[in-house]
């Protein structure tokens, strides 16, 4: 438990601390994601997949994606309808298809437009 000064109210405000938590995801033709699990999310890709629509997304929160190519690579990634990609950036995104490599896909929820705005996507690591 933390204690934040709030400028406006000129109080004290509670809040919880948050320790970036770090799921495993599993790979299947759609790659399911709960977001109420955590923040950072792990997943080696074993064939063809959808990132699918994450569920129970908190509202300005970021979440990160790192998706891996297993040792056999060229392996294809599409993402659920509610990705919005930014019109400067390359679309569909540019996963990495070679073995072992991997990408960083990070994303804001609205929910009020129930929509995940990609922030970054950094490929081949």
């Amino acid at each position: 438990m933390s204690y934040k000064f709030n400028p406006i109210s000129g109080q004290l405000d509670y809040y919880e601390d948050t320790t970036p938590v770090k799921i495993a995801l599993t790979c299947s033709t759609t790659t399911s994601t709960n977001l109420s699990l955590g923040d950072i999310f792990t997943v080696t890709l074993t064939g063809n997949t959808i990132l699918g629509n994450p569920t129970n997304p908190i509202d300005a929160e970021n979440y990160v994606w790192f998706i891996k190519q297993d040792g056999s690579g060229n392996r294809t990634v599409t993402l659920g309808n509610k990705f919005s990609i930014p019109s400067s950036a390359t679309t569909p995104l540019p996963f990495s298809t070679g073995s072992n490599q991997m990408d960083m896909l990070c994303v804001v929820a609205d929910t009020s437009a129930d929509k995940f705005y990609v922030v970054s996507f950094i490929p081949g690591y």
